[in-house]
């Protein structure tokens, strides 16, 4: 029985860390669109700012209550229909912001990959903190 409350705490820790490192994965692809290298102080700098967001959302988070799921819903399918919202309206935005970034960084890739790339890395993030909202509501 030990077993399985230490097993829950890895893989909230995990998922704590996971829209850190999509946002860094996120960065990164970003970087290597415009032909930017990153250098570790530019690393650094990143994973700082992901943190102290993350800090940040957390305590505005903790202050909203978590609505409670219909009886027989499902955490996953509820988050992954939140992570689609987040994901669709990120696609919708960076596209934009992809094409005004192209007449000022131009860039090689084409514009469908950098904008499914931005969706793709919003779902992935928000699929994260979700998932963990929403089981850390199911446990209390």
């Amino acid at each position: 029985m030990a077993a399985e409350p230490a097993r829950a705490n890895w893989a909230d820790h995990l998922l704590r860390l996971c829209p850190i490192l999509i946002a860094m994965v996120w960065i990164a692809g970003v970087a290597s669109f415009r032909d930017f290298a990153m250098q570790p102080l530019h690393w650094a700098i990143a994973a700082a700012a992901g943190f102290a967001t993350l800090v940040v959302l957390r305590r505005l988070m903790l202050r909203q209550p978590t609505p409670k799921l219909p009886e027989g819903a499902s955490v996953v399918k509820v988050s992954a229909w939140i992570a689609l919202v987040f994901a669709l309206i990120t696609f919708v935005v960076g596209g934009i912001v992809e094409v005004a970034a192209q007449q000022r960084f131009p860039s090689d890739t084409p514009w469908g990959l950098r904008t499914l790339w931005h969706g793709a890395c919003a779902y992935g993030g928000a699929y994260c903190v979700f998932l963990q909202r929403l089981l850390r509501a199911g446990r209390a």
